[in-house]
């Protein structure tokens, strides 16, 4: 215990200690800012909840509109798709006969390549 008797870290706790000991709590709000605070709060309260309310209420009323939207482009991209579709059916049915240099005939569709021997 001497070693903490000469130590300066624990000397200045014990100096706080008792000065925290001594001190009065201060005082809070008084009661005029305390009744200011909670209607100030109570204000932006409400004011948010009406802003929220609109937000959803714009939100619901915008629906129906982003809804028919989106089933017309679906019906844009699945024309594509069919468009794509029947593009690609029209080229595998398309094929040209193509000889090798031997004289053997093979069926090749356009853009495929062979490799020369």
């Amino acid at each position: 215990m001497q070693g903490q008797q000469h130590n300066t870290l624990w000397n200045q706790a014990r100096q706080w200690q008792a000065n925290a000991g001594n001190q009065r709590p201060s005082n809070g709000l008084s009661g005029l800012k305390l009744v200011a605070a909670w209607l100030i709060g109570g204000v932006v309260m409400i004011f948010s909840l009406f802003a929220a309310l609109v937000m959803m209420v714009l939100g619901i009323i915008m629906l129906p509109f982003i809804r028919r939207r989106m089933k017309k482009r679906m019906s844009e991209m699945q024309q594509r798709m069919q468009e794509a579709q029947d593009k690609a059916s029209g080229r595998q049915n398309y094929s040209r006969d193509a000889t090798r240099e031997d004289g053997s005939s093979t069926e090749t569709l356009d853009g495929e390549y062979q490799v020369k021997e």
